[in-house]
């Protein structure tokens, strides 16, 4: 697979609860991280955020919440936006849409009881039904990606992803990267040097707002 990988818009057109950009007349970037928090990569990312004056918006899972909230409330305190991504990072294609709800519950329970109140959610893979799609939207945005870049991949050349990002990237378009063990060997290059380059585009780094 090559990546970055571009959401289709067709899919957004026929279902457009699902978002994937954000609207904006600025020259604003959306950085989302999933499958944290992490206690050796999520500090990381947040210094490497914080010295560049960037926001963005981690997708936690309820487990590794509950496992450290102390950087839950780090990434909280420190401005950026959390949002739920199941608690055990559950794939909405192949599991049950009521154990799918539960787990989306039991995530959002997680968060609140950090003091973390959020709608935003996003299903883990990307993946999700049009039954759950329906039944979430009504009390949560749904978050996807303009851009999705496959850190997480052993055969991705980090440095031509960056290339093409940078290429690529419009205003109020969303990136998906991962704070997670598997992404950390691409994210320590991509996440600095794609920050730099769009910096010296003139674009700003927001996080999305819950």
């Amino acid at each position: 697979m090559l990546y970055p990988l571009k959401f289709p818009k067709f899919i957004s057109r026929i279902f457009p609860m699902l978002i994937s950009r954000i609207k904006t007349n600025n020259k604003e970037i959306f950085l989302t991280f999933d499958d944290g928090p992490n206690t050796e990569i999520t500090p990381w990312v947040l210094e490497i955020l914080k010295k560049n004056n960037a926001k963005a918006t981690f997708f936690c899972t309820g487990e590794n919440s509950n496992k450290n909230p102390e950087i839950l409330q780090q990434i909280k305190t420190e401005g950026h936006s959390i949002g739920n991504h199941t608690y055990h990072h559950m794939d909405g294609w192949k599991t049950p849409p009521s154990l799918y709800i539960k787990e989306v519950e039991l995530a959002q329970t997680a968060l609140n009881k950090n003091d973390i109140h959020t709608r935003l959610f996003r299903p883990p893979y990307g993946r999700i039904s049009p039954f759950l799609l329906k039944k979430l939207s009504k009390n949560h945005q749904i978050i996807l990606w303009t851009y999705l870049v496959g850190d997480y991949s052993k055969h991705l050349s980090s440095q031509k992803v960056v290339e093409k990002l940078v290429r690529k990237l419009k205003p109020g378009d969303i990136i998906v990267l991962h704070d997670s063990p598997k992404s950390f060997s691409n994210l320590q290059y991509i996440l600095p040097v794609l920050i730099k380059k769009l910096r010296n585009k003139g674009y700003q780094f927001k996080a999305i707002n819950q």
